[in-house]
Formats: C-alpha cells, sequence, structure tokens
C-alpha cells in the first residue's frame, strides 16, 4: 500500500532479503522501500513478510514514508523517550494521523489490522481524513476549508496543504497551514493542535507559539 502511494514500480526486484523471493507479490515494493530507507529489515537479513505489525513499527514506517518530522503536545502513558518508535509516535499524533486511544495510551506493541492501516494511511494524504481526528467542538481550524484574511498589507490566504522546501539550512516537507500575502509574497508556516485545555499554534521554523488557554466550564 505504501509502495503504490509512492509510485513505486512493483516488479520483481534481484533478492534483498533471504526470505522474500520473486514469488512474493510484494518483493518490488519491498525492495524499494528499502532503497527509499522506508523499512530496514532485521539484523539476519530478512524481511518476515507474513508477520504482523506493531502500531509503533507502523508509526515508524509511516513517519519516513510522509517525511513527518512534526511533534505533538499530546501525551501518551505507554510512550517513553527511551523507545525507538518515540520521535514517530510524536510525529504521527502531531500530523493527525492518530490520536491513540481514549484511556491515552498509544498501544506501540498492539498489531494493527488492514482496516486500521488503511485509515492511517488516508489521513496522512489527505486533509479530509485528517479533519476526522480534530476535536468536534473544539476551536481548531478546518483543515478542509480556505481563509481569506483582510490586513493592512492586502488578503492573506490560509490553507492547510502538504508543501516541501528549503528554510535556511532545513529541509522540510509535510501538511502546514500555509499563510500568503498575496501583495507583499510573504509565506508562513503554521502547525495548528488542541487539547481539552489549549489551543497551540506553533511556527515550525522558529522558536515562537502562540496558545489560547481553554476555561472549562
Amino acid at each position: 500500500m505504501i509502495g503504490r502511494m509512492l509510485g513505486y514500480d512493483g516488479r520483481s526486484r534481484p533478492k534483498r532479503f533471504t526470505d522474500v523471493t520473486a514469488q512474493n507479490g510484494a518483493s518490488g515494493y519491498i525492495a524499494d522501500a528499502a532503497v527509499y530507507k522506508i523499512i530496514s529489515g532485521y539484523p539476519d537479513r530478512t524481511f518476515r513478510p507474513n508477520q504482523q505489525i506493531t502500531r509503533g513499527d507502523m508509526a515508524i514506517i509511516l513517519a519516513r514514508a510522509f517525511d513527518i518530522e512534526t511533534g505533538t503536545i499530546r501525551k501518551f502513558k505507554d510512550i517513553g523517550e527511551q523507545m525507538k518508535a518515540y520521535p514517530s509516535i510524536r510525529g504521527i499524533a502531531g500530523d493527525f494521523i492518530t490520536t491513540g486511544y481514549p484511556d491515552g495510551t498509544f498501544r506501540p506493541n498492539g498489531y494493527v489490522t488492514r482496516e486500521q492501516f488503511s485509515a492511517f494511511l488516508a489521513r496522512g494524504l489527505s486533509p479530509q481524513y485528517k479533519q476526522k481526528t480534530v476535536k468536534k467542538d473544539g476551536y481548531s481550524r478546518d483543515m478542509t476549508k480556505k481563509y481569506i484574511y483582510n490586513s493592512l498589507i492586502g488578503d492573506i490566504h490560509m490553507e492547510y496543504k502538504r508543501t516541501m522546501g528549503q528554510f535556511g539550512e532545513i529541509y522540510y516537507a509535510g501538511f502546514f497551514w500555509v499563510i500568503e500575502g498575496l501583495k507583499s509574497g510573504d509565506v508562513t508556516y503554521v502547525n495548528q493542535e488542541e487539547t481539552d485545555e489549549q489551543l497551540i499554534e506553533s511556527f515550525p521554523f522558529s522558536e515562537y507559539y502562540t496558545y489560547l488557554s481553554i476555561l472549562l466550564r
């Protein structure tokens, strides 16, 4: 599924892993995913194609496939900084691909079903599906809409979309709120995320952020 999304050639490749043969229908995708460092296999040079995948491994693969480097203000009770999947889990949570479970856990060792993986992949590709993970009664902007604001320097357009480029020495790729001044040509990138306590807007290529505390009544 990831190979098709990224446009890989699914034709059989020279054997890269000892347990993936030309007879395996996904051999071409597996080979390309290894070339582009989406997957790495195991130290014994196996891929274990019939093994179930955990949510932690899924997070690592999706973060690599979508070039995700954003974080999240969300906390998971069962995730720690010492875990290999920690930055990837924070990345896909910050990119609205996952929200975890209602009890505040992510369950990194749980297995992923085909249905669940399809949902994660769809959220990674489209604001329409990302929007489904946002608080329904919150203050966040709707990621499926475009906004136009009036200002002293002319209209400002704001749209949530996938973009990539270079900011100083930082390479970026992913979904951001892109704010464009039509007259000035200025472009600003913003991340927005909301919890039960606050709404935060951060500027991914600077040290600045703003937040709105939400008073619960």
